[in-house]
């Protein structure tokens, strides 16, 4: 009697066990959903209550971003967000969401869609399951979407310049403390007058970008078609080229790569 006793107890343990997880992993899908929905409802109140007071973003301080994400979100149907695929790992009070996410819609002007992988940290709160930090559609909607611009006015800068032969704005978008392999940026600027004395014409194509944006620097890799012509003499090399940038008092330069 006293075994059957036992096993029923360990048992009943068990069950409440796995009743409490499963009720903890319930709360935290409510709380993932509530952010994804919150964009596509226009609900900047329902958005925040996803997200714990102590939110930590070191790019964008929950404070300061606040305006700036209800800003977006007051027009019902301007946004849409939605889930992908989720995994939960959880231990205690803490818990690690990878979510895939796509957010769509008007951003800084323009009709855009995202695809990324987030890494979501959560706690248990008072109030029940909160995010933390690593919400990149936090990121999306708080700023990231306008610095990313920033950054592409610079590359495209750069574009300009070779086409138009023009060595001057060439050099704005480099910075001076420039390095790469032992080449500082008087090595890029002989290296681009060179070519610039050497064609009549050149035409500069950029194929399929990927930007990487971390704070004050950036990586972007891309392929690149350079056409040139010379009395007549044309020119072809397709290649791949990875930029490195530096926000520099608010502007960003290229700082190797070139």
């Amino acid at each position: 009697m006293k075994l059957r006793a036992f096993r029923g107890l360990a048992v009943g343990s068990l069950a409440l066990i796995a009743g409490c997880a499963s009720g903890d992993n319930k709360e935290i899908n409510q709380a993932l959903d509530q952010e994804l929905f919150a964009v596509t409802q226009g609900d900047a109140a329902a958005f925040f209550s996803a997200f714990s007071s102590g939110y930590q973003d070191e790019f964008f301080p929950l404070d300061q971003a606040r305006p700036t994400i209800a800003g977006r979100l007051q027009s019902p149907g301007k946004l849409s967000a939605r889930r992908l695929r989720r995994s939960i790992e959880r231990e205690g009070d803490q818990a690690l969401a990878t979510e895939e996410f796509y957010l769509e819609g008007v951003i800084a002007g323009e009709p855009r869609r995202f695809q990324e992988v987030q890494h979501v940290r959560l706690t248990r709160t008072p109030a029940g399951w909160k995010i933390a930090a690593g919400s990149k559609l936090y990121q999306l909607l708080a700023g990231r979407v306008e610095e990313e611009d920033r950054i592409v006015r610079a590359l495209d800068q750069r574009v300009q310049a070779l086409e138009s032969r023009d060595l001057i704005r060439y050099m704005a978008v480099v910075s001076p403390h420039y390095q790469d392999q032992g080449r500082g940026p008087e090595a890029v600027r002989a290296k681009v007058q060179d070519l610039f004395e050497s064609f009549d014409q050149i035409r500069y194509r950029v194929l399929n970008r990927k930007l990487r944006w971390d704070g004050n620097q950036a990586v972007v890799e891309q392929g690149f078609r350079l056409e040139a012509e010379l009395m007549g003499e044309h020119q072809t090399l397709e290649d791949r080229e990875r930029l490195e940038l530096l926000r520099e008092d608010g502007q960003w330069k290229i700082t190797g790569g070139l």
